[in-house]
């Protein structure tokens, strides 16, 4: 991880790696990092970034160059001024280690119903479906109405949804 530090901020150091659960197609950390000061008095700014590895550990299967794609989108996302983090670096994968991604920290909250999140959600994801995918190579995605059956509960109420 030192090397994914140093390819966002040359001379910086790891202050915390803080391990980000609950996602399936990679390892993901937030790295504080503490950027090189000038003054001998100062001991530097903190700089929070994600860092995501792809691997073989992961639940999901590695086809291709995943790490590449995933940059691509965001690069993509982020120019056409999507609230998407802003990609860093991308180190391809090695005899040792898989492909990672370093890229911006975006603060979040936890939203309530009733706040407006839903059409805020309904907004984003009717833009983002709106953008063309002309130029980017996007990875293979599962066929949703085939694996949602895998999901249902074995009852009459699982067998009328996946029937419909």
């Amino acid at each position: 991880m030192i090397e994914a530090a140093q390819s966002v901020h040359p001379q910086s150091s790891i202050e915390r790696v803080t391990p980000l659960l609950g996602g399936s197609s990679a390892e993901v950390a937030a790295l504080d990092l503490r950027l090189p000061s000038n003054d001998a008095q100062d001991t530097g700014e903190f700089q929070r970034v994600v860092f995501r590895q792809h691997t073989n550990r992961s639940e999901k299967d590695q086809e291709g160059d995943t790490a590449t794609k995933e940059l691509d989108v965001l690069q993509h996302l982020h120019a056409l001024g999507f609230a998407v983090p802003k990609p860093f670096t991308l180190h391809t994968a090695s005899a040792v280690d898989g492909p990672w991604l370093t890229m911006e920290w975006v603060d979040g909250s936890r939203a309530e119903a009733g706040d407006g999140t839903i059409e805020a959600m309904a907004d984003f994801l009717s833009r983002l479906h709106a953008v063309s995918p002309a130029g980017l190579t996007l990875p293979h995605v599962e066929d949703p109405a085939i694996e949602l059956a895998s999901y249902l509960p074995d009852d009459d109420v699982g067998m009328s949804v996946a029937d419909r």
